[in-house]
């Protein structure tokens, strides 16, 4: 089902019930429901302070997650994922992962606030979120070692509006 198709179809309605069911082209049924209850207020999990802010090319960022994961999903554990450790240094950043597997490590020029920052992530997340932004840039801004992560566009508007969350995963010492 595009996102298309249900825009249309949930707008288009000019009632609420509280089952739907609608018809969509190529063979398709959605089905939705409203629930009932109490939704938690999410705002208030999402961090508005940051340490750490960068901006960096979404294209390099996501190249270098792609090939670290390599390395973090070990093929001798089957099952086992080895965290991603991000350092955040004044104009840059390095993604690194060391496992029986081997080690590899990149480093990508950044524009960079605030301090210096060492933090752990499981990369599927971040790749999960870099595949739906269409942005060229982005707008990173971590808080500590083991707070939520936040990725923004850098030049918010009505169209391309977006928050995502990551929290990371603590490293061994």
């Amino acid at each position: 089902v595009s996102t298309f198709c249900v825009k249309k179809l949930v707008c288009d309605s000019d009632s609420v019930d509280l089952v739907k069911e609608f018809e969509c082209p190529k063979n398709c049924k959605l089905v939705t429901s409203i629930l009932d209850g109490e939704f938690i207020n999410y705002e208030q999990v999402i961090p508005e302070k940051w340490e750490t802010k960068v901006t960096v090319d979404k294209e390099s960022i996501q190249n270098s997650f792609e090939r670290i994961s390599l390395i973090s999903s070990s093929n001798i554990e089957k099952e086992k994922r080895y965290p991603v450790k991000v350092n955040v240094e004044i104009g840059k950043i390095i993604i690194s992962c060391a496992n029986q597997t081997g080690d590899a490590k990149e480093e990508i020029i950044v524009s960079s606030e605030g301090k210096d920052l060492e933090i752990g992530f499981n990369p599927k997340y971040f790749l999960d979120v870099f595949k739906v932004i269409d942005d060229k840039e982005i707008n990173i801004e971590f808080g500590s070692s083991i707070s939520p992560s936040i990725i923004k566009a850098v030049e918010e508007d009505e169209e391309q509006s977006y928050i995502y969350m990551i929290l990371p995963i603590r490293l061994k010492q």
